[in-house]
């Protein structure tokens, strides 16, 4: 019995054959890959999520949800062929130290704060705490979207990223400190890349910030790797850290 039989039993109207775009999407990153049919809810889609997630546990493998918009494939094929190759690419990502993360987002942090302080009062930057918002317990915009199935042969987490390189551009951090950030994320929150798209992350959080002090740390650390998350999102850092107090999903987007 296959692994989607397991956890659905006969019922696999849920997924699709992928079709030529989506096999070469496969063939360049190297993986397994499965499209899954439409329309789910949010709650269905993430329950595939985590279901596949502990499956991959005893498989050695992790899930990734991608959103094959019309730039993803792009990006990562530049992303692999600045370094000659997707072999070569990766080889270097993998190798490479990623054992900073926490000190990287804070130096990130105190450079997008100086650019803030540049032109507004520090302080408005902070804002305050709002206990109305409601925490996220499904993945942000993903029912209205097409969505693939990866799986990563890796048990760290962390590591998606040397096979489906999507940043490097503009303010997205590059695969070494995406690697980097999220490994310190993972190892301390339990945080891993879950959905992915050419311009967005979201992460799924085993075991979401429940304090207020915490999420303030968090939500700074969030503002260092994604400016966005509170320039074009939240709007301060306190309203970001309200958003991340019990939240099983964490989401980036970069402009």
């Amino acid at each position: 019995m296959g692994i989607f039989s397991k956890l659905f039993g006969d019922n696999k109207e849920r997924f699709v054959e992928p079709t030529d775009s989506k096999n070469s999407l496969a063939e360049l990153i190297g993986c397994q890959l499965q499209e899954i049919s439409q329309p789910l809810s949010s709650p269905e889609i993430f329950e595939l999520y985590k279901n596949e997630l502990e499956t991959g546990k005893s498989q050695g493998y992790v899930p990734v949800l991608l959103v094959p918009d019309g730039h993803l494939q792009e990006i990562i094929e530049c992303n692999y062929n600045d370094h000659g190759s997707a072999e070569l690419y990766r080889e270097k990502m993998l190798s490479a130290d990623v054992s900073k993360g926490e000190a990287l987002l804070k130096r990130l942090f105190d450079d997008n704060k100086e650019m803030f302080e540049d032109d507004f009062d520090g302080e408005e930057l902070y804002g305050e705490f709002d206990d109305q918002i409601k925490p996220a317990k499904t993945f942000f915009k993903a029912k209205d979207c097409k969505l693939l199935l990866l799986r990563v042969p890796t048990d760290q987490p962390w590591k998606v990223f040397a096979w489906v390189p999507f940043g490097g551009w503009n303010e997205c951090p590059d695969t070494r400190d995406m690697m980097a950030a999220c490994k310190y994320w993972y190892e301390k929150y339990k945080a891993v890349p879950a959905v992915i798209s050419s311009d967005e992350l979201q992460m799924y959080v085993a075991e979401p910030v429940t304090e207020q002090e915490t999420a303030l740390k968090v939500a700074e650390e969030h503002y260092g790797f994604c400016s966005d998350s509170v320039d074009q999102g939240a709007g301060t850092i306190k309203a970001l850290a309200s958003m991340i107090m019990d939240s099983s999903v964490w989401y980036f987007w970069w402009d």
